[in-house]
Protein backbone atom coordinates (compact mmCIF):
# COMPACT_ATOMS: atom_id res chain seq x y z
CA UNK A 1 0.00 0.00 0.00
CA UNK A 2 1.75 3.74 -0.68
CA UNK A 3 1.47 6.32 1.27
CA UNK A 4 -1.30 8.82 0.40
CA UNK A 5 -1.55 11.96 1.92
CA UNK A 6 -4.06 14.04 2.24
CA UNK A 7 -3.51 16.85 -0.48
CA UNK A 8 -3.14 13.83 -2.93
CA UNK A 9 -6.38 12.13 -1.46
CA UNK A 10 -8.40 15.48 -1.66
CA UNK A 11 -7.30 16.22 -5.61
CA UNK A 12 -7.86 12.33 -6.67
CA UNK A 13 -11.89 12.72 -5.03
CA UNK A 14 -12.07 16.04 -7.65
CA UNK A 15 -11.35 14.04 -10.78
CA UNK A 16 -13.84 13.07 -13.45
CA UNK A 17 -14.48 9.36 -13.96
CA UNK A 18 -12.01 8.95 -16.53
CA UNK A 19 -8.79 10.13 -14.35
CA UNK A 20 -10.16 8.48 -11.35
CA UNK A 21 -10.05 5.00 -13.46
CA UNK A 22 -6.94 5.92 -15.15
CA UNK A 23 -5.65 6.70 -11.22
CA UNK A 24 -6.46 3.24 -10.41
CA UNK A 25 -5.00 1.06 -12.78
CA UNK A 26 -2.03 3.36 -12.84
CA UNK A 27 -1.43 2.47 -8.91
CA UNK A 28 -3.06 -1.38 -9.91
CA UNK A 29 -0.12 -1.35 -11.94
CA UNK A 30 2.56 -0.07 -9.91
CA UNK A 31 1.59 -1.66 -6.44
CA UNK A 32 -0.33 -4.85 -7.80
CA UNK A 33 -3.07 -4.57 -5.35
CA UNK A 34 -6.35 -3.39 -5.04
CA UNK A 35 -8.75 -2.99 -2.52
CA UNK A 36 -12.85 -3.68 -2.25
CA UNK A 37 -15.07 -3.64 0.43
CA UNK A 38 -16.80 -7.31 1.53
CA UNK A 39 -19.27 -8.16 3.94
CA UNK A 40 -20.06 -11.92 6.07
CA UNK A 41 -22.66 -12.04 2.85
CA UNK A 42 -19.75 -11.54 0.22
CA UNK A 43 -18.52 -8.62 -1.38
CA UNK A 44 -20.36 -5.72 -1.46
CA UNK A 45 -22.14 -4.91 -5.37
CA UNK A 46 -23.33 -2.03 -7.21
CA UNK A 47 -25.08 -1.97 -10.52
CA UNK A 48 -23.91 0.40 -13.18
CA UNK A 49 -24.47 1.60 -17.33
CA UNK A 50 -21.58 0.88 -19.18
CA UNK A 51 -20.08 3.28 -22.01
CA UNK A 52 -23.16 2.87 -24.25
CA UNK A 53 -25.70 3.47 -21.34
CA UNK A 54 -26.67 -0.19 -20.88
CA UNK A 55 -27.29 -1.21 -17.83
CA UNK A 56 -25.28 -4.16 -16.20
CA UNK A 57 -26.15 -6.75 -14.05
CA UNK A 58 -23.94 -6.04 -10.98
CA UNK A 59 -20.92 -3.85 -10.49
CA UNK A 60 -17.81 -5.06 -7.90
CA UNK A 61 -16.32 -1.57 -7.31
CA UNK A 62 -12.70 -1.43 -6.57
CA UNK A 63 -10.14 1.61 -5.46
CA UNK A 64 -6.35 1.53 -5.06
CA UNK A 65 -6.53 2.82 -1.49
CA UNK A 66 -8.61 1.84 1.54
CA UNK A 67 -8.98 5.19 3.15
CA UNK A 68 -10.99 5.97 -0.54
CA UNK A 69 -13.12 2.58 0.21
CA UNK A 70 -13.74 3.57 3.60
CA UNK A 71 -15.16 6.86 2.73
CA UNK A 72 -17.27 5.24 0.19
CA UNK A 73 -18.68 2.65 2.72
CA UNK A 74 -18.98 5.32 5.82
CA UNK A 75 -20.83 7.75 3.50
CA UNK A 76 -23.17 5.47 1.85
CA UNK A 77 -23.89 3.78 5.47
CA UNK A 78 -22.57 0.55 4.91
CA UNK A 79 -21.56 -0.17 8.11
CA UNK A 80 -21.16 -3.97 8.11
CA UNK A 81 -18.36 -3.47 5.13
CA UNK A 82 -15.01 -3.84 5.98
CA UNK A 83 -11.87 -2.56 3.31
CA UNK A 84 -10.23 -6.31 1.96
CA UNK A 85 -7.13 -5.77 0.04
CA UNK A 86 -6.81 -8.44 -2.66
CA UNK A 87 -3.27 -8.40 -4.59
CA UNK A 88 -3.72 -8.04 -8.12
CA UNK A 89 -2.60 -11.50 -8.97
CA UNK A 90 -5.03 -13.36 -6.46
CA UNK A 91 -7.64 -11.31 -8.56
CA UNK A 92 -6.80 -11.96 -11.56
CA UNK A 93 -5.95 -15.82 -10.58
CA UNK A 94 -9.72 -16.46 -8.90
CA UNK A 95 -11.67 -13.55 -9.46
CA UNK A 96 -11.79 -12.52 -13.04
CA UNK A 97 -13.00 -15.85 -14.48
CA UNK A 98 -15.44 -15.90 -11.56
CA UNK A 99 -16.88 -12.38 -12.20
CA UNK A 100 -17.08 -12.75 -16.10
CA UNK A 101 -18.82 -15.92 -15.89
CA UNK A 102 -21.70 -13.84 -13.72
CA UNK A 103 -21.32 -11.02 -15.99
CA UNK A 104 -19.80 -8.66 -13.22
CA UNK A 105 -18.01 -5.67 -13.79
CA UNK A 106 -15.64 -3.56 -11.74
CA UNK A 107 -16.19 -0.19 -11.18
CA UNK A 108 -13.20 2.30 -10.32
CA UNK A 109 -13.33 3.87 -7.71
CA UNK A 110 -16.95 5.03 -7.10
CA UNK A 111 -17.93 8.14 -5.04
CA UNK A 112 -20.14 8.70 -2.75
CA UNK A 113 -23.85 8.85 -4.43
CA UNK A 114 -25.79 12.26 -3.58
CA UNK A 115 -28.86 10.55 -3.15
CA UNK A 116 -30.94 7.45 -4.31
CA UNK A 117 -31.66 8.54 -7.80
CA UNK A 118 -27.76 9.11 -8.17
CA UNK A 119 -25.97 5.92 -9.04
CA UNK A 120 -22.49 7.58 -8.61
CA UNK A 121 -20.33 8.87 -11.54
CA UNK A 122 -17.33 5.49 -12.12
CA UNK A 123 -16.09 4.20 -15.01
CA UNK A 124 -16.89 0.48 -15.48
CA UNK A 125 -14.92 -2.40 -17.57
CA UNK A 126 -14.82 -5.84 -17.67
CA UNK A 127 -12.41 -7.35 -14.91
CA UNK A 128 -10.39 -9.09 -17.21
CA UNK A 129 -9.37 -5.54 -18.49
CA UNK A 130 -7.02 -5.70 -15.06
CA UNK A 131 -4.70 -8.09 -17.00
CA UNK A 132 -2.90 -5.36 -18.03
CA UNK A 133 -1.82 -4.16 -14.79
CA UNK A 134 0.05 -6.87 -14.31
CA UNK A 135 1.83 -7.10 -17.64
CA UNK A 136 5.41 -6.16 -17.06
CA UNK A 137 6.17 -2.45 -17.63
CA UNK A 138 7.59 -1.77 -21.80
CA UNK A 139 10.61 -0.25 -21.93
CA UNK A 140 10.12 2.32 -24.63
CA UNK A 141 13.51 3.86 -24.51
CA UNK A 142 15.60 3.76 -27.59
Amino acid sequence: MYDLNDTEFEAVLKLNADYREAHCRDKFRTFKELFLLVTDEGPCMLSGDNEEGDEVAAVLPVWPHPRYATVFADAMGYVNARVQNVSLAVFLESWVHLLGENQVSIGFMPLPFKDDADEGDFNIAPAASLEEAAAPERDTSV
